[in-house]
């Protein structure tokens, strides 16, 4: 089976027709040279370290500067690491054909590193199509990658934002706040004080952190654990998110109600979303969908904050 996989990968190379489904069985077998322990990861990975550095060293400009309002770190922070993120992803993206041939895919089995060899080969021949076309099959893999990694990195910037501000307040790691917390076999992003995955009892604040919140988001079991102040930040209305509030719908909102969750933005956010919840519930009344309508404005004035209040609040929880 491997010797067609690789007779398809080098008719491919050489510009000689492939059906379908020889198409469709090339790119399956190709996944182990790009994903997993493959390319697209080993060169990632020469590069994270130096993002991540680049990220951490702005952020400490960040609290050291004029910027001591919580909703401008947060904004600023996560338009900083979404655009260092984005930047590396593209600098490196546009010289994959040039560090390719450094990869010697040490981890691969025996028939992907001849698929790797083989494209290899075709990268450095004198042949400028078949050149063309072996950097075209590296682009195609590494788009399919970047997409996932974006969603990671976007993640990760959400965390490190509100570690950023945790930090700016004199909250200290595994003192005054921990993170990754595991509860029932789930994980909460943060918590207040730090306290040992499973001592449910010694959290004050879970928190759950989001780059985007939507009509799918739910908390985990526990973050709805009652007896604590339940957190949802997120970056809905930063530069750096392509989401608002009016995507998260009523059923869920209401859901945060009865959970008494509260949900912080930035304050130009938290003042959109209450007026968009108040036209709501105008174009709603008289309808089925009024009930619902009605708890999502009552959750929003009850519950959602800015990041100068959650700063204050987890602040104050921190030293009780």
């Amino acid at each position: 089976m491997n010797n067609n996989i690789e007779n398809i990968l080098l008719a491919l190379l050489a510009g000689e027709p492939v059906s379908n489904a020889e198409h469709v069985v090339l790119k399956d077998a190709l996944k182990p040279v790009f994903f997993g322990k493959g390319f697209m990861t080993w060169a990632r990975n020469e590069k994270r370290d130096e993002i991540k550095e680049n990220i951490i060293s702005e952020g400490n400009s960040l609290i050291y500067s004029a910027k001591t309002d919580a909703n401008a770190l947060i904004d600023s922070f996560a338009s900083m690491a979404s655009e260092l993120n984005q930047g590396g992803q593209l600098n490196l993206f546009y010289d994959l054909y040039k560090i390719f041939p450094k990869f010697q895919g040490e981890a691969l089995k025996a028939k992907d590193a001849k698929l790797l060899s083989i494209i290899k080969d075709a990268l450095q021949s004198e042949d400028k199509d078949a050149k063309a076309r072996a950097t075209m099959l590296i682009a195609l893999y590494a788009e399919s990658s970047n997409s996932q990694s974006r969603k990671s990195s976007a993640g990760n910037a959400a965390e490190q934002a509100i570690e950023l501000l945790m930090r700016s307040i004199g909250l200290v790691k595994g003192e005054t706040y921990g993170t990754q917390f595991i509860y029932q076999g789930s994980n909460t992003d943060f918590v207040i004080p730090y306290a040992e995955s499973g001592d449910i009892n010694s959290v004050s604040a879970f928190i759950a952190v989001q780059v985007s919140t939507n009509d799918r988001a739910r908390l985990s079991s526990s973050e709805l654990h009652r007896g604590a102040k339940r957190y949802l930040c997120s970056l809905n209305g930063c530069n750096a998110s392509s989401k608002s509030t009016k995507d998260i719908g009523d059923d869920l909102a209401a859901g945060y109600l009865d959970n008494e969750t509260h949900y912080v933005v930035i304050e130009r956010e938290r003042l959109a979303a209450i007026e968009d919840a108040e036209r709501r519930l105008e174009k709603a009344e008289g309808t089925p969908r009024a009930v619902n309508a009605k708890r999502r404005l009552k959750w929003l004035k009850a519950y959602a904050i800015n990041y100068e209040e959650f700063a204050r609040q987890i602040k104050q929880l921190a030293s009780e």
